[in-house]
């Protein structure tokens, strides 16, 4: 390797060992928290033009001006302008959920995910629903990711009628690339919520990721649905989610701060040539279709 590349290497490792390391879920409960403080207004309003500086949020299609928003989260968890997203009218049509990057797409090895060069994950694992593997062997799928200047809502990427609802507890690992390429199964790791839909292009699961920081993430249809508030061990099925019809484009759920989504559709039931590893993708964009 060359000079760069070693001090590449040498510092990916000590970011790596830092995330291993550091007390995730601590440091998520406190920046949750501090997100969510109502300081005083000078101090919210510099916060936010700071981070939208800094990470190149596009202040234009946000729902209101900057200086209404009450504190980050409320900043974070903004909604658009009307106008600022088109979903595309194409009855055929998969669309993104998210604001986002590709970071993998491709088809399932049997049962298993690609999550970079090298690692793989088990579908019933993220999906946490025993039927998962039998629903989505040898699919389709499509990993998205929300950076922090990133609109951070999810929308429907389909019709669909919600079947059932899992959410998974689970650590909270930085879903950066240095993380992605060298923490095995880290997508399965973390806490997720699963949706799976019965719609005209079959089953397709949303898989919404947490990430270190993402202190809460939230459903939107129904009387809706908020991590944070419950403990347990295990998948927790949420009764009372499902039977709900969804339109594709409607709010789904919510990242407060922000992190992945894993698209899944069965096998033979989409294309996805449309898309590239590393394009940035828009809510209401086309990302597949029907075959």
């Amino acid at each position: 390797m060359s000079v760069s590349e070693h001090i590449k290497w040498a510092m990916d490792t000590m970011v790596y060992a830092f995330f291993k390391t550091v007390p995730r879920r601590t440091f998520s409960r406190l920046l949750g928290w501090g997100s969510a403080v109502e300081s005083g207004r000078n101090v919210h309003r510099f916060a936010i033009d700071v981070f939208s500086r800094v990470y190149g949020v596009d202040a234009s299609e946000a729902e209101f001006d900057l200086s209404e928003y009450r504190t980050l989260n409320h900043f974070f968890t903004r909604r658009l302008r009307e106008g600022a997203r088109t979903v595309a009218s194409d009855s055929h049509a998969v669309v993104s959920p998210t604001d986002s990057t590709v970071v993998q797409i491709g088809m399932a090895e049997g049962s298993r995910l690609i999550q970079a060069k090298g690692l793989t994950y088990e579908i019933e694992e993220l999906v946490g629903s025993p039927l998962a593997a039998e629903w989505f062997a040898d699919g389709t799928f499509v990993t998205l990711y929300l950076r922090p200047r990133d609109y951070h809502r999810v929308h429907c990427p389909v019709d669909g009628t919600v079947e059932e609802v899992l959410w998974m507890p689970g650590e909270r690992y930085p879903v950066i690339p240095i993380m992605v390429n060298r923490r095995d199964r880290l997508y399965a790791r973390n806490e997720r919520l699963s949706v799976i839909l019965d719609s005209p292009l079959g089953k397709v699961a949303v898989v919404m990721v947490a990430s270190i920081g993402v202190g809460n993430m939230s459903l939107s249809w129904g009387e809706g649905f908020r991590t944070g508030a419950q403990r347990h061990v295990g998948p927790l099925r949420l009764v009372g989610m499902e039977g709900y019809s969804l339109k594709k484009g409607t709010e789904f759920g919510v990242f407060h701060l922000g992190s992945t989504v894993v698209l899944l559709f069965q096998e033979g039931r989409v294309g996805l040539h449309r898309l590239v590893e590393g394009q940035r993708v828009t809510v209401g964009q086309a990302l597949a279709e029907a075959l």
